[in-house]
């Protein structure tokens, strides 16, 4: 809902006032919500334990609606360097916590209040630096963006429930232990869309919203920014597949050693998300937010399905599924953002794939190359990344310098 705040070209007050109370409300049903069905949920996953871990986490929700207007608001300012200052302050705030509390036996407790505290700390620090105070409750202005609101709002809420689904599936019909092993190789293959992709699409937004009236200028600067991501995210992937084993053991040890085998298809899965998540910036600046709904009903339903059809082959099998459905998911997903932007759909997969390419071939090589000698795991995936790094620097300057030089150019402007 506060996603139409950004997205919405004349901004008035009585927007802000009702968004805000309305997230609020909305907040507070969920919260109630998840406490009236941990019950369920608690049978279902067969641990008791989970009903009042839910119960404390569910606090989470109403405290970021607290925020939720005051982030959109900064953000539609493009105060992206205040609020990279408020999430790096608050997320050291929430580790040292955890941390403390690990120690002294808290257990997943840790965990919850982690992020309650990031939260807490969060929403306390937007309202300090967003001088934006909320009236009393009012619903004037709501209908404006009702249709809007209502339709982000159940993409958001499908994508929630495809985001849990392999978890709650692993750990229902699988086991903890299996459990534990994927979600360390999930964690890895969310890195590029949590740190990378999430906060380019958030950048984007208020820009391409204002720009909704040249639709050529925002097809333009999607290719640049597809290429961007492309150029980042293509070798961070690739070069964490590459050297698996080795980081695995490194840094979890030898009994984590089968991650390595889920992080060989969730990696792919990594680079894939980082390209598709940026479909959904495009469908909201340009007001289409009903191809956002669409995306959603048909999306969530066939990506969750694939946990199913990998299941009778435990959680290799589920990485296995969930990479080829989202490689088959990523084609539709951009013709629908050209119908909606304009341009060449073969210019949008041609803005990915030479990256792509160049990545594969300099990682995948420099991984072989070196498993022919003699070296510890450690300086062979050192070497790994040393040799992969520079061919894809080389195969850079030789085909995409210029695309590499502008990219960088748009960076240092913004």
């Amino acid at each position: 809902m506060n996603t139409a705040l950004i997205q919405k070209e004349k901004l008035e007050d009585q927007h802000s006032n009702s968004v805000f109370w309305a997230s609020v409300g909305l907040s507070i049903i969920i919260t109630t919500t998840i406490n009236a069905l941990s019950p369920v949920l608690a049978f279902w996953m067969g641990d008791p334990r989970l009903i009042p871990a839910l119960a404390v986490s569910s606090l989470g929700f109403p405290l970021a609606a607290l925020g939720a207007t005051h982030v959109s608001l900064l953000e539609r300012k493009e105060s992206f360097r205040t609020l990279t200052i408020i999430k790096t302050y608050t997320s050291f705030i929430g580790f040292l916590l955890a941390f403390f509390l690990a120690l002294y036996g808290a257990g997943v407790y840790a965990l919850i209040a982690q992020t309650l505290a990031i939260t807490a700390t969060s929403t306390l620090l937007f309202w300090r630096t967003e001088h934006w105070r909320p009236k009393k409750p009012s619903t004037k202005g709501i209908k404006e963006i009702s249709s809007f609101s209502a339709n982000v709002f159940l993409f958001n809420i499908l994508n929630y429930i495809h985001r849990n689904a392999d978890t709650a599936i692993i750990g229902r019909f699988i086991g903890q232990q299996d459990l534990g092993i994927y979600n360390v190789a999930y964690r890895i293959m969310l890195f590029p869309l949590q740190n990378l992709t999430f906060a380019i699409n958030r950048a984007l937004l208020p820009a391409y919203s204002r720009s909704q009236s040249n639709i050529s200028d925002i097809y333009s600067h999607y290719i640049l920014t597809l290429r961007g991501i492309a150029l980042v995210t293509a070798p961070l992937m690739a070069a964490i597949w590459s050297i698996r084993e080795s980081m695995v053991v490194l840094f979890l040890g030898e009994n984590w050693l089968r991650a390595a085998d889920i992080i060989q298809w969730l990696a792919p899965v990594g680079f894939l998300q980082s390209i598709i998540s940026t479909s959904g910036t495009i469908f909201t600046a340009c007001g289409r937010h009903d191809i956002l709904r669409n995306m959603g009903i048909i999306g969530v339903p066939f990506l969750t399905s694939s946990f199913f059809i990998g299941l009778p082959r435990g959680i290799d099998g589920i990485a296995q599924a969930y990479c080829i459905a989202n490689l088959i998911w990523i084609f539709p997903v951009m013709f629908f953002v050209v119908r909606v932007i304009g341009g060449n759909f073969k210019n949008i997969l041609f803005a990915i794939t030479l990256p792509t390419l160049i990545s594969i071939f300099s990682f995948f090589s420099s991984r072989e190359i070196i498993e022919l000698t003699n070296f510890n795991e450690i300086v062979k995936a050192t070497l790994t990344v040393i040799f992969g790094s520079s061919l894809f620097f080389i195969g850079v300057k030789i085909y995409l310098w210029n695309e590499f030089k502008l990219i960088l150019k748009e960076l240092s402007f913004r």
